[in-house]
Parts: structure tokens; sequence; C-alpha cells
């Protein structure tokens, strides 16, 4: 005998309490436009409206997990572009202090949020997010119970940092200064260096008036939960019982992978995790998460409020302090212009292991095909340390020119990111342009003297000691001003420790 059709023909009229945002991105659930944020079919509206009806004419008679194996056998038996619009069942936590309700349907998340999560890459045809601008965050300049944290790139600062913040926050709400990426920076890195380094630069704004004071300054690794319990005391100490807490900072500087590793310290919090993706933009809307959702992590205690993830529901949330995390603001970078293959090569996945060549008068050092170093003029060959995901690739200035050319007419050279696609050649990035000539001196043997940075690719740092000479720093064309490309002191001046490699080719090295 056949199983009764679990999706009915005509849809029921109750479609219980389906949130009207996408609790992985926070863009509106929307059914028009599918390469739109928050897309979600409505045939899977449908069977949210069948599952709920469905529970609230059976009550308590079936299990949880009875639901849940049905569920997915159901599920099983749609077409294969319906199945993918789903997300997975949650899983049952292992030991948790907190029971998780025994009714609660598969969480719903939009296309977009489920091809980020699942493949890594956004859905075919997928609207790009515009990228916040600072007037949006012009209603926390007007609060007067919120804890706002700024979260920028480490390896990328002072880059990564929003520029006239005060102009929107005000100097009324504390504000937290988190760095993030922690984990990728090189083995042996000084953090009370690095926190000199980051106050200096802090002091040096807020004197500006380009910054609010800053209550204090967090090195997080989200990946890795690295530094993100101190950051929640400190959270827990600075919020009072009502307080909101704000994330802002630019894109693609990692505010979603803070939220979820402060989800993940949290007793059942994984629950509702947001979608984090090394492609920029990922959340589209203002996406919050309930205080209580964090359970003790977060709950200040000057206030009373429940710790007990379960002593509270969502139909009760209304009026109650949360976390949002907003869109990321604008920051023009060249990685915005790689796609999600190429992006996943560049992005480091473990920490960097800075390298030291000879730069030659004449020579020139590229990094992919996006940035570039030219030792134009001096009588002697200079020390460059190299921090990137990227492979170097150090020849003539004329080779160089030759090369970059080639790969501009879509060839596949040494400068080419990510694996080779079969049949189609790479769609050309803007030409390089020279961005800035400067001169350079070094000062002190087995220490760095100068960085220069290209926000999102890496940086080199000039080492050692030399006389004068002359560089040229090149950048994309459209990505060499502001925050794509920039001369900075040396933010890890101490890496350097006296061993030079001999250049064979790109990403090749041997010992001389």
């Amino acid at each position: 005998m056949s199983q009764e059709p679990f999706l009915p023909k005509d849809p029921p009229k109750s479609t219980g309490k389906t949130p009207k945002q996408c609790p992985g991105c926070g863009a509106a659930f929307q059914h028009e436009e599918a390469s739109a944020p928050g897309y979600l079919p409505p045939s899977v509206l449908a069977t949210r409206a069948a599952m709920t009806a469905e529970k609230e004419e059976g009550g308590a008679e079936s299990s949880h997990r009875e639901d849940i194996k049905r569920y997915e056998a159901q599920v099983e038996q749609l077409p294969e572009e319906l199945r993918e619009q789903f997300s997975p069942t949650p899983s049952t936590p292992k030991s948790t202090d907190t029971p998780t309700p025994s009714s609660s349907p598969a969480r719903l998340i939009c296309t977009r949020c489920h091809s980020l999560i699942h493949h890594n890459s956004l859905p075919q045809n997928a609207s790009s997010v515009a990228p916040a601008s600072l007037k949006s965050l012009a209603i926390l300049g007007k609060r007067r119970n919120a804890v706002v944290v700024v979260v920028a790139d480490l390896p990328s600062f002072p880059a990564s940092l929003p520029e006239n913040l005060t102009s929107v926050l005000g100097s009324t709400n504390p504000v937290v200064l988190v760095l993030t990426k922690k984990d990728v920076l090189p083995k042996g890195a000084s953090e009370q260096r690095l926190r000199r380094y980051i106050w200096e630069v802090v002091r040096a704004r807020e004197g500006a008036g380009e910054m609010p004071p800053v209550a204090s300054v967090h090195l997080v690794s989200a990946r890795k939960n690295q530094g993100v319990r101190e950051l929640a005391a400190d959270l827990r100490r600075l919020r009072g019982p009502q307080d909101h807490v704000y994330l802002t900072g630019r894109l693609n500087v990692g505010k979603s992978e803070l939220v979820n590793a402060l989800l993940r310290i949290s007793v059942g919090g994984m629950a509702h995790k947001v979608t984090a993706s090394w492609i920029p933009g990922t959340t589209a809307g203002h996406l919050s998460v309930p205080i209580w959702r964090f359970g003790r992590t977060l709950a200040s205690p000057k206030t009373d409020e429940p710790v007990n993830a379960s002593s509270r529901g969502p139909t009760n949330y209304r009026g109650q302090p949360g976390l949002f995390d907003t869109p990321g603001l604008a920051n023009p970078r060249v990685t915005d212009l790689l796609s999600g293959q190429e992006l996943r090569a560049l992005t480091p996945h473990n920490q960097l292991k800075p390298l030291t060549y000879h730069l030659k008068p004449g020579n020139s050092l590229l990094l992919g095909a996006m940035a570039r170093l030219d030792h134009v003029e001096g009588d002697h060959t200079i020390l460059v340390t190299i921090f990137s995901g990227l492979l170097p690739h150090i020849t003539t200035q004329t080779k160089a020119d030759d090369l970059l050319a080639r790969h501009a007419q879509g060839e596949r050279t040494i400068l080419s990111l990510g694996p080779q696609t079969s049949g189609s050649a790479r769609i050309p990035l803007p030409p390089l342009v020279m961005v800035e000539e400067f001169e350079a001196k070094g000062k002190i043997p087995k220490m760095g003297t100068m960085d220069i940075s290209w926000p999102g690719l890496g940086w080199v740092m000039l080492t050692g000691s030399f006389d004068p000479v002359r560089l040229r720093a090149w950048a994309v064309q459209g990505y060499g001003t502001g925050s794509g490309m920039m001369r900075r002191s040396p933010l890890m001046p101490y890496e350097y420790t006296g061993r030079v490699e001999r250049f064979v080719q790109a990403g090749r090295k041997m010992r001389p």
C-alpha cells in the first residue's frame, strides 16, 4: 500500500510561524526574484506549511525524531532542483545543558545561503549584494543602549579599519575593536607588539577625531575560537541589562564568522548559526540573533535576564536585546573581481610563512597578476620579505611587462590563480598601473623598515640595512588608491631571521 502523499495539491492556508527573514543572511524572504538574496521557491513554503499544519493537527502524537525521518523521506521524493532548496535537518546535540524544542521543523534558509554553505559559491546568475555605506550606521549614533563592535582584518590593518566612524557612531556607546584572522599570522608573532601597533593607530585616529574612544582591543581567530571567550567576557562586562550588540566593519573581514564563533561557545547555539563565506557580501540585511540565544556567553551580569536558551522562545523576542550583524561597508578591493575558486586559492588556510628574497636593481616582484613592486634605482640589492598566500614571481622589469601582457590577453600563465578550467580562458583583470614611486632606506639590520601592503592580497616588507633606493608600487587599475595599496610601518618588523631564499620560479625556492 502506497504512503499517503505528504505534499497536498492545495497547500493549507496556515503557514505556522515561518520566519520573515533568512536566518543565514538577514535578507527578507521573497519568491519573486530568484537571483536576489532571500529567494525561497513557493514550493518550499508550501512544504513548510504542510509540515506545520500536520503538527498542529497531530499535536504530541508523533515524536520529533519520527517527524524528522518522515520529512527527510518526503524531501528525497521531490525533484532534484527542489530538493536542493532545503537546508539539512539539524542534528541533535550529543550533550547539552539546555533541552532543544521537540517540535521544531527544519530551519529554512534562502537558496543563496544554501549555495554558500554547501557549495562555497553563489547560485548561478545570483546578483551581488550592494555594500552598505556609513550612513546605514547612523542609527547607532542615536542609540543609548548599545555596544558597538568594530571588526577589522588584522593582516590588512589599518586599511581594513573603516574611516570617519565618529561621524556616525558618536561617542556615547562603548566601542570594542576586534581584529580577526589572527590564526593566519606567522608562528611566533608577538601579540604584545601587535597590540602596541594597533593602539598607536587607534590613538592617532581618536586624536584626529576620526574614531570614537575605543574601550578595548581584541585579537581573535573566529575560525579556531582563539580569543573569542575573552571577547565574550568583555562584552558581558560592557553590556547593560537591555543593551544590544552591533557588529560593523568592511566587507569580508569576518563579522559573520565571529557571530558563529560566539554561538559555538554557547550551549546549543549552533542551531542558530549565520552564513559565513570568503565570498564578500555574505550578510544581505541587518541580521539579528537574540542575546538569550547565547546563554551565559553574553548575558549581562547586571541583569536577571534568563541565561537558559529554553527559558524564552522566539515568540517573546520582540523588544528583547539582540546581537546585530550588519552588512559590510564598502571597501573596493581587487579581490572583489575574483571568482569563488580564485578567492579560495588566494585565501590563506594556514599560517603564512614569510619568505625573504633578494630584489636586484632592474627587477620586479609580482604577486599573481594583481600586485607589483619594481626596484627602479639604486646601487644595491635589497631584501624583501613576502607575507602572502599568492606565489611570488621575480623577474626583470621587461619580462614582467611581457608576462602581464600575455596574462591580460587571457593566456594561462605562471601568474594564474586556482585550477585550470578546461576549454575556457580567464576573464582578464583590469591592467596594473603604477600607483606610487618612492624612496626607501633600511636603517637596522635584521629588522623591517616598511610594509607595502595590498589589502586582501598580502604585503611585502623591506628588510635589513640598505642605502637609499627608488621603488615603484603597482596595483590593479581602479584599486590602487585609498585601501587598494598603502605603505605602512612594519606590522611584524622582526620576522626576518637572516635566512634568504634563492628564487627559482614561482612557488619554488632553495637555500643559497
